[in-house]
């Protein structure tokens, strides 16, 4: 192999283990920040009344559990920090990471365990008969483009919701506040954080089933192995980014958000207050 190939393998494999140990970190302390923010503006009560809060809260639930179980252990990772190699307990919780989830990976329980894969040498990981891995990367591959698939779809209705709320008369709308829409809006640019930043995962995982038989050489191996963990890097990111997705996109949030941090530092939130009425106001047709 030229030493250009092993220039090239060598800022692959830096990329990747920079990203673990720099940059997840950052990304674990600000969506914990962040999400522990969201959930402590919706538990007022002048939030609770909304319905999407309930769907969002447990959303941001969710978020948190794969923060902090996922995330995590991806960064312990970078510094052979594993866990879940030594740990029953923890690498079944690692390898069923979203509670809606349990039922279909209930196999996992059976067929995930420590498995010596050299002497001395320990990994949570599936059985390894040719069968179960086979089954593994078929089914995750259907998961994954139904995932992205639906959530599309979902995104494509909500723009027809949004273009067909225009035609509806005053009467139809008058329960609808402004929080309302832009909470709505939220949800809207969470699917589509999701897509743009999930959609590589899903393609990856259509690749690695269609070529799981090829031989590979080391220098194409080490390619596909980074691309594969770039996705899982990128899939990473919209479980961190529904603070910043409301203040950005709800003006109700941030006048929420200013209120807090007006209170923590004996400030005059009447100004906040004032504007936060006015987002309440029944939207005018």
């Amino acid at each position: 192999m030229s030493s250009s190939d092993n220039k090239t393998i060598a800022i692959l494999e830096t990329t990747i283990l920079y990203l673990h140990q720099y940059i997840i970190p950052l990304f674990i302390l600000l969506g914990d920040i962040g999400n522990f923010l969201v959930l402590f503006i919706f538990w007022k009560r002048s939030w609770r009344r909304n319905v999407c809060v309930f769907y969002l809260t447990i959303n941001l639930l969710i978020n948190t559990f794969y923060i902090n179980f996922v995330m995590l252990a991806d960064f312990l990772t970078a510094f052979e920090i594993q866990p879940n190699n030594y740990s029953q307990i923890y690498c079944k919780i690692h390898s069923i990471n979203i509670f809606f989830w349990m039922i279909y990976n209930s196999h996992i329980l059976m067929r995930v365990n420590i498995q010596e894969i050299h002497f001395n040498e320990l990994l949570c990981y599936y059985d390894l008969s040719s069968f179960y891995l086979r089954f593994a990367t078929y089914s995750t591959l259907i998961i994954n483009c139904c995932l992205s698939l639906t959530m599309i779809i979902l995104c494509l209705f909500a723009c027809k919701n949004v273009q067909q709320y225009r035609s509806l008369t005053r009467q139809q709308i008058r329960r609808m506040t402004k929080k309302d829409f832009q909470l709505l809006r939220c949800l809207f640019a969470e699917d589509i954080v999701y897509i743009i930043f999930s959609i590589g995962m899903a393609i990856y995982k259509v690749y690695e089933a269609t070529t799981i038989h090829r031989t590979r050489t080391w220098k194409k191996q080490v390619i596909i192995d980074f691309f594969e963990h770039l996705n899982e890097f990128l899939h990473h990111i919209p479980y961190c980014l529904s603070f910043y997705v409301y203040i950005f996109i709800s003006k109700a949030f941030r006048n929420e958000f200013k209120r807090v941090f007006y209170r923590l530092h004996g400030k005059d939130v009447n100004t906040i207050r004032d504007e936060e009425i006015k987002a309440e106001n029944i939207v005018r047709s």
